[in-house]
């Protein structure tokens, strides 16, 4: 499975140049599965954001929202699927779930998380886990030096050993990645990553 992942667009994606490089790696990569990881707006761009990814024909587009797309949880795009609190089989044999916010926003809802996961009765072995927050040191140093991810986030996600954690937020930290315990950690940020799983 091929996935292409990006976050923190904030409006850049209303940039000709940034959305013709989108839409190079995507021709490139061909890949499965586009991955957003919140951080779309300003708001002037989120209608122009919808406008660019319908012209690009995907039909598998999955999304987070961001710290800086509102406080509503039900935030919405009109293109693609908002994974926050979802979980969704992904052939051949993986399963895609999300939280959406800030770190108070997962606080929050990692026990509803943990509940979907039980009630679905599958191993986490497959699991992909995309958010806007990172886990507390995996891919997460700001600019200070010190680390900004979530604490809960991170016992959550060493508990659980997913495939793959995927976000963004830290933009200090773009693009790094990280294995640790069975899992890899990807700060995708606005130039995006390739995985393939």
């Amino acid at each position: 499975m091929k996935i292409l992942a990006f976050s923190d667009f904030h409006g850049m994606y209303g940039l000709t140049n940034h959305f013709l490089d989108v839409g190079r790696r995507i021709a490139e990569t061909q890949p499965d599965l586009l991955i957003l990881c919140g951080d779309f707006q300003n708001e002037i761009s989120i209608p122009l954001l919808e406008s660019r990814l319908r012209r690009l024909k995907l039909s598998a587009i999955y999304y987070v929202w961001g710290n800086s797309d509102g406080q509503a949880l039900d935030f919405t795009l009109k293109v693609g699927t908002n994974l926050h609190l979802k979980l969704i089989p992904v052939p051949p044999d993986f399963l895609l779930c999300g939280l959406g916010g800030d770190e108070l926003d997962v606080a929050r809802n990692l026990p509803k998380l943990e509940q979907l996961l039980f009630l679905s009765n599958k191993g986490f072995s497959r699991l992909i886990i995309v958010s806007h927050v990172p886990p507390f040191g995996c891919c997460d140093t700001a600019v200070e030096g010190s680390h900004a991810g979530s604490q809960l986030y991170r016992q959550f996600i060493d508990k659980k050993s997913p495939a793959l954690c995927l976000f963004g937020h830290i933009h200090e930290a773009a693009q790094q990645t990280l294995k640790s315990q069975g899992t890899t950690f990807w700060n995708v940020g606005p130039k995006g990553v390739f995985i393939e799983l």
